[in-house]
């Protein structure tokens, strides 16, 4: 394969040969709290040749979600391999763009028959509870300062253009509530031993209290004991007790009355 050529084509999304397999790509609809952040994830699949390369472009009211951030290989599957050869991501208030090459000496690609986590992207609610945001696939896009527009194209190893068999399309819902991660109560994203220090702290020495009390009910029964959270958080982390009750390992959405307000919460 020439990597000249690939690199080009992921830029300007030109065709580079005739079409045989097939690919899908799927965007997730996640609920986010109002003015909090979520993670929409983009997934691709294809039906029987190894994808080589992507490129998408995805586009949303700008009023209503705001940009954050786009992580790609977000599951790490690219890790061992030292994680995708060549990737890029371009962004304005309207929409964001990203183009991958998986790995340029083709030995370590994305194999068919298989859903692969290619991409997710974090988005901050800006419109109301209730409001459902569509993101959308996007072809021919441009994304100041880049002149370049982005288009879907999925390549093979051949360097042969994949067909898309599905109609994408995201859909953000927005609600009351706090999107948060269980038991993170320095409100830094992880899950470690601060979170248990802090948590005693707190009840035994007027240490700086939890933005929100959902955020510490290890158990998620609606009560908060310092103590027994305590036990709990310090047995997951060197003993294999139990994990904390969702929304965990992932920040999700909770309504809840435990004194949690949009600020409270500790997703990054």
């Amino acid at each position: 394969m020439r990597v000249a050529t690939l690199a080009m084509a992921l830029c300007v999304g030109s065709s580079l040969g005739a079409q045989g397999s097939n690919f899908a790509l799927t965007l997730s609809s996640p609920t986010i709290g109002e003015d909090t952040t979520g993670v929409m994830s983009a997934s691709l699949e294809s039906d029987s040749a190894p994808i080589a390369a992507f490129a998408f472009a995805l586009c949303f009211d700008s009023s209503q979600l705001e940009f954050m951030s786009l992580e790609v290989d977000p599951l790490g599957f690219m890790a061992g391999a030292g994680g995708y050869d060549y990737s890029a991501v371009v962004m304005d208030s309207t929409g964001v763009g990203v183009a991958v090459i998986v790995d340029f000496e083709l030995v370590t690609l994305l194999l068919p028959g298989v859903e692969h986590d290619v991409a997710h992207i974090r988005f901050h609610a800006l419109a109301d509870a209730g409001t459902i945001v569509d993101v959308t696939v996007c072809d021919n896009a441009v994304f100041s300062p880049s002149d370049t527009p982005v288009n879907l194209l999925v390549l093979t190893e051949a360097n042969v253009e994949m067909t898309l068999t599905n109609v994408p399309l995201g859909q953000v819902s927005i609600e009351a509530g706090v999107t948060f991660l269980r038991g993170d109560f320095n409100r830094n994203g992880l899950i470690e031993l601060i979170d248990a220090i802090q948590l005693l702290t707190w009840g035994f020495l007027n240490g700086s209290p939890p933005g929100c009390l959902e955020l510490v009910d290890y158990q998620r029964d609606g009560s908060v004991s310092v103590t027994l959270e305590a036990i709990l958080l310090l047995s997951y982390l060197f003993l294999q007790g139990d994990p904390p009750a969702g929304p965990f390992p992932d920040c999700e959405l909770v309504t809840t009355g435990m004194d949690c307000d949009s600020g409270s919460s500790n997703c990054p």
